[in-house]
């Protein structure tokens, strides 16, 4: 996992099975430089993920899924079985990281709420499929505001009432009113100034959502 602090290394060995809906903005007004990072932070946890079934033998699979989202009608994800895939199945995760790597920052608006609420659907849906009690967190990636959603963001409330989570990275200051907006529903945000941080805000993100939701019996 290379050198890392102890709250980023610690998430890995929650022992609490995770349902994972990462969406990653493909927006134009990320850099080349700045999507290859992204891509790069996001497929190194994704790695550790698949790690962490080793680090915790007998414990439910986790799942993850991964919707790239661009304006409104630019929303996707992988084919099955990779829409939603099981996290110690090797073969299937480095499968994930090169449909990753192959995505493009071509969009030219941002339907950041729309891609919250597919990720959200999925998760969901599949949750409803499998017998063991997860945690269940949308997480999204954005450099700037949604300006292409049919969704509101009131439309987003529903965290509030169901036991899924969501927690949003915003880098560099184009994401800070966001932040602030998506505070509202949110059980973490984190702002980060480089996309260099953004493997280290994935896991803090995903170890503040553990801390929230401590007195749930799982």
């Amino acid at each position: 996992m290379g050198t890392l602090i102890a709250q980023e290394t610690a998430v890995f060995h929650t022992p609490i099975p995770w349902l994972l809906g990462i969406c990653f903005d493909c927006t134009i007004s990320i850099s080349e430089r700045d999507f290859a990072t992204a891509k790069r932070e996001v497929c190194n946890f994704l790695h550790n993920v698949n790690y962490r079934a080793r680090l915790l033998p007998g414990q439910p699979s986790d799942f993850i899924s991964v919707t790239a989202f661009k304006e409104n009608h630019n929303i996707f994800g992988p084919a099955k079985p990779l829409n939603i895939t099981k996290m110690d199945r090797t073969g299937h995760v480095e499968a994930l990281c090169n449909w990753i790597q192959n995505l493009r920052r071509d969009g030219s608006r941002t339907a950041l709420y729309d891609a919250i609420a597919i990720a959200s659907r999925e998760l969901a849906t599949l949750d409803a499929q499998l017998p063991y009690r997860y945690l269940k967190v949308v997480l999204a990636i954005t450099d700037g505001e949604d300006n292409d959603s049919r969704l509101k963001l009131a439309d987003l409330g529903y965290f509030h009432t169901t036991s899924q989570h969501l927690a949003v990275v915003g880098v560099g200051n184009g994401a800070n009113r966001e932040l602030r907006q998506l505070g509202q529903y949110a059980t973490s945000v984190h702002a980060i100034s480089r996309f260099e941080d953004l493997f280290k805000a994935i896991t803090i993100s995903v170890s503040t959502v553990i801390q929230r939701t401590q007195h749930i019996a799982w």
